[in-house]
């Protein structure tokens, strides 16, 4: 059975297709690729060099960030040789300017705009659809697109 859009603009997946991604979602390894561990400082340098126009500015009083961020994908790599990361942080970071310019990004207030995962889940989770944790309630997924309309870009 294929997958199908209803009128209502939701994918239908047959039963056992979607049983087996929700499967698969939940043990999946950690995916990516190991030089992809970085620290926000060494994350926000290498954007500086990829990106002249962005400036990086610390706290010289602030602690030191002593977390690691160090996740191994080796069992991703053993379980799925062919499907490997294939951009490196300077293809990314070239295709984020394009983006950016295409878009004529210009928003100084961007962390409170959609373009942060925070201010997208805050207000499903405000409308009862998340968790305090959030993770969906029930089939409350299905009203995402309603929410996202409704958000503007």
């Amino acid at each position: 059975m294929p997958i199908s859009r209803l009128p209502s603009g939701v994918f239908h997946l047959p039963r056992h297709v979607a049983r087996a991604i929700d499967w698969a979602m939940r043990r999946t390894p950690s995916a990516g690729d190991d030089v992809w561990n970085f620290q926000i400082k060494g994350l926000a340098h290498a954007v500086a060099n990829g990106i002249p126009e962005f400036a990086v500015s610390t706290n010289p009083d602030a602690q030191p960030d002593k977390r690691s961020y160090g996740v191994s994908s080796l069992r991703f790599r053993v379980l799925a040789p062919d499907h490997q990361t294939e951009m490196t942080l300077n293809n990314v970071l070239h295709e984020l300017r394009i983006a950016l310019e295409k878009m004529v990004f210009q928003d100084e207030n961007f962390r409170d705009s959609f373009l942060v995962r925070y201010s997208v889940l805050e207000p499903l989770k405000e409308q009862g659809l998340l968790t305090s944790s959030f993770e969906w309630i029930g089939g409350q997924w299905r009203k995402v697109s309603s929410v996202f309309r409704k958000m503007a870009y």
